[in-house]
């Protein structure tokens, strides 16, 4: 049995994405991710829309609300495909995907869950 390598790190959630269909349209359908580049600056490294239970994204919405911003956070721009449908945060919130590989963005990402003891300063790009 072929078993996919999976490695896990910590990121900043940067804004979100309505989701666009079904009986949960408008709710969060993804996170828009971001990390620390080597210069400082906050870089977009994809997004995460499996891995939440019903709860979690009720609960991680009502804290995405609280830190609602209309100004991407970003020191670079995100790409434009996220920007349209972007509903931007402060980038306060940290948490931890499991992905396979990161190639500029991370492959495959699923989401873990918030992680409260990590100053959002502190998260860089995964090695």
């Amino acid at each position: 049995m072929k078993t996919a390598i999976r490695q896990t790190t910590e990121v900043i959630v940067a804004g979100w994405v309505p989701s666009s269909s079904g009986a949960e349209r408008g709710a969060l359908g993804s996170l828009i991710l971001g990390a620390y580049d080597e210069s400082g600056r906050l870089v977009s490294v994809g997004h995460v829309g499996t891995g939440f239970t019903m709860a979690a994204r009720g609960a991680l919405l009502e804290r995405l609300m609280a830190l609602t911003t209309t100004d991407s956070p970003f020191d670079r721009p995100a790409p434009s495909w996220r920007v349209r449908a972007a509903r931007w945060v402060k980038p306060q919130l940290v948490g931890t995907v499991e992905y396979r590989e990161f190639v500029g963005a991370l492959r495959h990402p699923s989401w873990r869950g918030l992680r409260t003891e990590i100053n959002a300063r502190d998260v860089r790009l995964p090695a």
